[in-house]
């Protein structure tokens, strides 16, 4: 009976294990080198999706249009006004509500009306036939703020200063001038109980 090489059976056991070994790690190769694969076709698919939609977002923006220099508020005061809508509001009432009053002054001869010089800032206004003078019959205005004014100042000649709010932005290219009056009930001003908003059209 020939003697067993025992050595020879542990060379050929390591060299078993050597090439499970090796198996295993080209297997684990493999399942990394797929993975990548897959997340790589992942990361492209999102790559592409974003720029699709970047793309049509970017179709649909709205262009920026200049809106150029503002336009002068002394410009656009300047001229002939004539009174076409009065709206007198309750400011005491619970809830205000607005009453038109133009057909009681459109009763009468005719509306008032006035007009703004812009080179010494004086006004002119015919009163005579009118139901009530909102503005007397001259004198000089002025805005609190020339760029962007939110009231106009009447001063009639030997008057009080009377002040109107502006209820819109007066330009070259608007054609109505709309403000209000406070009627006040004590003479400091300082308690009102209802307001008169005119609107007056440019001539």
């Amino acid at each position: 009976m020939k003697p067993v090489d025992v050595t020879k059976n542990v060379r050929c056991t390591i060299y078993d294990v050597r090439c499970t070994i090796y198996d295993i790690r080209c297997t684990i190769y493999e399942l990394l080198i797929n993975i990548n694969i897959h997340n790589m076709k992942n990361t492209y698919k999102l790559i592409m999706l974003l720029l699709f939609f970047t793309t049509i977002f970017s179709n649909c923006k709205k262009e920026l249009k200049e809106i150029g220099a503002v336009q002068s508020k002394i410009e656009g005061i300047k001229g002939k006004w004539e009174l076409t809508r009065i709206i007198m509001v309750d400011t005491l009432a619970t809830v205000p509500e607005p009453i038109e009053i133009t057909d009681y002054f459109q009763s009468f001869a005719k509306m008032p009306g006035i007009t703004f010089d812009i080179g010494n800032n004086t006004y002119t206004s015919d009163v005579t036939g009118i139901a009530y003078d909102f503005f007397g019959s001259a004198g000089t205005w002025a805005f609190d703020d020339p760029q962007y004014p939110k009231t106009l100042t009447l001063t009639a000649s030997g008057k009080a200063p009377v002040v109107f709010g502006l209820l819109a932005s007066i330009r070259p290219i608007d054609a109505n001038l709309k403000i209000q009056k406070y009627k006040y009930c004590d003479s400091a001003m300082t308690d009102f109980k209802y307001a008169y908003q005119l609107q007056l059209e440019r001539r």
